[in-house]
């Protein structure tokens, strides 16, 4: 960013920093007269922790800034040395929150803030330097560039910067919250929280990687000072502090001793991931069992308005994960978590729960619940009022039970746990199966998570065959769906009028439609079935309208109908992240990007460890044109998870619609070969094949399609690609014209798929469009 010189003011008597900033600021006037402009609104910052700037001029063609003279050391030569003490940092941040503060009062973003940019004057004073340099020089992407010498710990520019902020976004506030937090872990563990060999490599880490808990790498440190950390280093803005002085204020409680022992009161519970119950029966084959009780909590609480709660793929990656609660709660990105056990003997279960705050480890709630099985629908439901009742209620008093010696004061959850592990907090099981008092069936006016319908009793059999259903379902292969299917008739079969189990036959029957392993014009109309009785048996619920939607999207061919379904199955189930993901497929295939874009992040919000919903992203930029993004994120979901052939396949389809043709090959080879040749992969490889002019490949892999058409259901669609692609457009609208007589979902893409392009001028693709509803 410039040479600064050491210089002598003779006029004024004084020593001053003489800042020599880049060429190419001075060669052009209207940039030029930028960097003098916002060099005078920098003048005006009158801080005591605030660098002082006096002037900046030209001069035979060079450019400079005038700046207070500072002795002393900046900061990363000091934690160079080693970590420093809590204290000592928690000093350092409340100066710098001051500086910050009285910055952003007058509008003025740091944009570079780092320990190199803090100076530690003789007298331990902080002094943040360099503010706004970073918009005086227009150089943003030049500090994203700037890497430490090789052999030292990646701590370049780029680990300072906020992931919106390497993801494009403007700077503001917030990020500078962000570099703020990376700042305080750095010097309170003596590293950054992200490494890499390369910019890429570290930008991919910002982006996408949760910061390790501090105290797992330094045990030492204090629960209140990782709880504010790691909310300062929240990847979403809006989940960190709101301000500066926020943020002040919080480090001033910690020093000061604080709540608790030391601890700020824990802050609002607005996300939390269940982990999976653990199976306390003593006998394995209950595991599908204590999975099921998991899923159901995790359906209940997420029908609570306002609460983020995690999805079950996310969730079920920790089943007997030994991690520390706030490593987890890290790299979910979650307030709390709820964890416990549950015990199936002869007619009886028993479920063990406990509500705990991640960053401080507290517990907030315990209970123990015990019911005949026939009840256990109402068992679910009675935990997830109590736990929705806690989030709402009882967790914004925490500083109030903490005052009182509630449980925020009583040592960690596990220690609260180990004293009495029956009953968390202390409360017992009641005679009658209930808890004997207070929190299991207390009413706070918090909206239950539930229906009084979804409470009736249910047989125990039938009960058994939907979690094994359930099971089943989110393994997602073929086998497993068919297996699915026969467990949900089953269960079905034993209990007709339970909803649920009509309502997992339908999401089982519409991804059998989706994937082609059966063909859809016979999946879909099992799929509406289903999904009908269920509603007319329970209409509140949201799963059976979203695959109500996907029914009337995909086979259907009525958008207008299958966005209300969707939005009915939103508002239902607003914390499911596959009505979201559904949703956003619609609203991408009508060319309502942004739209789909808030519903696609919202999917990976509530699902972040499941590779499908990374995809989402790049689905919306692919679709949209945006193929350079769509590029970039189609690589996280890749390299998330390189096994996952849908991730290659359309890390392929960006990569050939970028002109990285070898790329593209590479990927469909691996998606053919992880998918066991499936007919999609197998038709992407193809087009690439014709693409780069290997005909003869091409052609063969359109055999392979038909070879493997003798088998299973292929999609007409499929070979229509590969036809488009070699210019064979006759061939290319009979397969279309068989994709329609085969209902293929995929036509429902024709408005805005790259992948037709070369087909549009021809009449018949506006006739097809007319088959189909979408002309104009």
């Amino acid at each position: 960013m410039g040479v600064v010189y050491r210089a002598r003011d003779e006029r004024l008597q004084r020593d001053v920093a003489l800042k020599v900033l880049p060429p190419e600021t001075a060669a052009d006037e209207g940039v030029r007269q930028r960097a003098r402009a916002e060099a005078v609104v920098l003048s005006q910052l009158n801080h005591p922790g605030v660098a002082t700037v006096y002037d900046f001029d030209t001069q035979d063609g060079v450019s400079f800034l005038v700046l207070e003279y500072l002795p002393g050391e900046s900061l990363d030569a000091v934690v160079s040395r080693g970590a420093l003490p809590e204290p000592e940092v928690v000093s350092i941040g409340i100066q710098v929150t001051d500086a910050l503060a009285a910055a952003h009062a007058r509008g003025v973003v740091h944009r570079d803030l780092k320990p190199a940019n803090l100076r530690r004057l003789p007298d331990n004073r902080i002094k943040v330097l360099d503010f706004g340099l970073a918009r005086l020089l227009r150089s943003t992407q030049t500090l994203a560039l700037t890497l430490p010498a090789a052999g030292r710990h990646a701590a370049g520019t780029v680990a300072y910067m906020a992931p919106e902020v390497i993801a494009g976004q403007q700077a503001d506030e917030r990020s500078d919250l962000y570099a703020l937090g990376v700042v305080l872990f750095e010097l309170g563990i003596g590293r950054t929280p992200f490494a890499g060999d390369s910019v890429v490599a570290l930008m991919y880490a910002v982006l996408n990687q949760s910061p390790p808990a501090p105290r797992t790498l330094r045990p030492e440190l204090s629960a209140g000072f990782e709880a504010i950390v790691l909310r300062a280093m929240d990847r979403d803005p809006l989940r960190r502090h709101a301000t500066a002085a926020e943020l002040g204020a919080e480090l001033r409680v910690l020093a000061a001793g604080g709540p608790a022992g030391g601890t700020p009161a824990p802050l609002p519970v607005r996300s939390l991931v269940v982990l999976p119950l653990e199976n306390l029966s003593g006998d394995p084959s209950q595991e599908f069992f204590s999975d099921g009780m998991t899923d159901a909590l995790i359906s209940g609480l997420a029908k609570v308005a306002g609460l983020r709660v995690i999805s079950r793929t996310s969730a079920m990656r920790y089943k007997g994960a030994r991690k520390p609660l706030p490593e987890i709660a890290a790299e979910l990105r979650v307030d709390a978590v709820i964890e416990g056990s549950v015990v199936r003997s002869g007619e009886r279960v028993r479920i063990n729960a406990q509500l705990i705050h991640a960053g401080t480890d507290a517990l907030l709630w315990g209970e123990s619940y015990e019911r005949e099985i026939r009840d256990v629908l109402a068992l679910q439901s009675e935990v997830a009022h109590a736990v929705a009742n806690e989030v709402r209620a009882a967790v914004s008093a925490t500083g109030a039970k903490a005052a009182a010696g509630g449980p925020a004061q009583a040592g960690s959850a596990r220690e609260a746990a180990e004293r009495n592990p029956a009953s968390g907090a202390g409360s017992p099981v009641g005679s009658a199966g209930g808890p004997a008092s207070g929190t299991g069936s207390r009413a706070s006016g918090a909206a239950s998570p539930t229906t009084a319908r979804s409470a009736r009793r249910v047989e125990p059999a039938a009960f058994d065959a939907y979690l094994r259903g359930l099971q089943d379902w989110h393994r997602r292969t073929a086998d497993s769906l068919h297996r699915a299917i026969e467990s949900f008739r089953e269960a079905i079969r034993l209990d007709p009028g339970w909803a649920p189990a009509h309502a997992g036959l339908a999401e089982s029957w519409a991804v059998i439609g989706f994937y082609g392993y059966e063909p859809p014009r016979e999946a879909f109309p099992q799929a509406r079935c289903a999904a009908e009785r269920a509603l007319q048996l329970d209409d509140s619920l949201g799963e059976a309208y979203s695959v109500l939607g996907y029914v009337l999207h995909y086979h259907d061919w009525q958008p207008r109908e299958a966005e209300q379904a969707y939005r009915r199955g939103v508002e239902l189930s607003p914390g499911s992240a596959v009505a979201h993901l559904w949703f956003t497929n619609l609203l991408a295939s009508a060319g309502r990007f942004e739209e789909g874009r808030v519903h696609g992040r919202e999917a990976l919000a509530l699902d972040p460890l499941a590779p499908i919903m990374h995809i989402v992203p790049g689905w919306v930029s692919y679709f949209a044109r945006d193929f350079d993004r769509a590029l970039v994120e189609m690589g996280r979901a890749r390299e998330l998870d390189p096994t996952f052939w849908s991730a290659q396949l359309w890390f392929g389809w960006a990569a050939l619609a970028t002109g990285h043709n070898a790329d593209a090959l590479a990927a469909f080879e691996e998606a053919v070969r992880c998918s066991e040749r499936t007919p999609e992969p197998l038709g992407a490889l193809a087009c690439a094949a014709a693409r780069v002019g290997d005909e003869r490949r091409a052609r063969a892999l359109l055999g392979d399609l038909r070879q493997v058409a003798a088998r299973r259901f292929v999609a007409g669609f499929f070979p229509a690609l590969v036809h488009a692609e070699l210019g064979e457009h006759d061939a290319a609208f009979e397969c279309l014209e068989l994709a329609v007589t085969q209902r293929s979902h995929w036509l429902m893409w024709i408005r805005v798929d790259p992948r037709l392009d070369s087909l549009r001028a021809d009449p018949r693709f506006e006739q097809l469009r007319r088959t189909l509803g979408l002309a104009g």
